[in-house]
């Protein structure tokens, strides 16, 4: 399999996404999928965007419990 120049883009995006999540950047990671999904609709990039919205929620939720704790 050849490596083309759009592959190292994707490849490239997907590892500034890694980062940016590794980072807490959750608006940012959100901005680049955008970019992502606009040039690609492939089944595996929606997967990861779709596993990332959910462990972002997922975050979200567990410090809205832990500042309602620390308010009683």
């Amino acid at each position: 399999m050849k490596c083309t120049a759009g592959d190292e883009f994707f490849l490239c995006l997907q590892a500034y996404i890694d980062f940016e999540i590794s980072e807490g950047e959750y608006d940012r990671t959100r901005e680049l999928y955008e970019r992502l999904l606009d040039r690609t609709k492939h089944l595996k990039v929606w997967i990861s965007c779709a596993k990332f919205e959910a462990s972002a929620m997922e975050e979200q939720n567990l410090c809205i419990q832990n500042a309602r704790s620390k308010e009683s």
